[in-house]
């Protein structure tokens, strides 16, 4: 499963911001420890994102949005760069007032 952003600067306040809107199972699969724990040297970071939300009622409980972004992956410590290119199905649902989302499915990926 492609993770969007990981880094370690922000970390606290991305799982912060994920903790509004993701469902508990999905904020423990993204976001399961308290602090960064891979480095400074590594990280991923999405770049040329587009979002196309399905057209959805106003009584609707369930939306579907398909991602599609290139991530971007530098490992400092071996010079290295590495780009991917994927499209994600994320379902976001109505609980109570809020919408979270509670699934993320890697449709494709492909490295660039």
């Amino acid at each position: 499963m492609a993770i969007p952003h990981r880094e370690k600067e922000g970390y606290n306040e991305r799982k912060q911001k994920a903790k509004t809107i993701m469902s508990e199972e999905l904020l423990q699969q993204f976001y399961h420890t308290d602090k960064y724990e891979i480095g400074d040297t590594y990280k991923t970071k999405p770049i040329e994102m587009k979002f196309y939300l399905q057209e959805n009622e106003p009584d609707q409980e369930e939306v579907n949005v398909l991602a599609e972004f290139i991530n971007v992956t530098t490992d400092s410590t071996q010079n290295r760069e590495e780009k991917v290119k994927n499209v994600l199905r994320i379902i976001i649902k109505k609980e109570k007032e809020t919408w979270r989302v509670t699934s993320v499915e890697e449709l494709n990926m492909r490295v660039l």
